[in-house]
């Protein structure tokens, strides 16, 4: 992914879906979902499982789709990432993220 690859993290993502508003028969559509994570994360899972839930939310059957979109937002180096004052953080999950994260990247080569 190329979020990992230059070493950031999101701390936000958002989907967007639009239909054609000169078919006005066909009813207009013009919805988004926006996320901001409690921690930023680069962590295809994560990221995914919002895509997944949003687009339940957004699509509407039988409305025909002009444009649609994925977005990050609040990018950071993955150095200069916060966490919060009474986090606690555990080395042993942040490794296995990595590790799930560099074999998933291997696979997508």
């Amino acid at each position: 992914m190329q979020l990992r690859k230059q070493r950031e993290v999101t701390g936000g993502m958002g989907i967007f879906v639009r239909g054609n508003r000169f078919h006005k028969e066909q009813g207009y559509l013009s919805k988004q979902e926006i996320t901001i994570f409690a921690h930023p994360t680069a962590n295809t899972p994560d990221l995914t499982r919002f895509v997944a839930e949003a687009v339940t939310k957004l699509f509407v059957v039988g409305t025909r789709v002009k444009r649609a979109g994925v977005y990050l937002f609040d990018l950071v180096l993955e150095s200069e990432r916060q966490f919060g004052l009474f986090e606690e953080r555990s080395e042993e999950m942040e490794g296995k993220n990595d590790r799930a994260m560099k074999a998933i990247d291997a696979i997508d080569r």
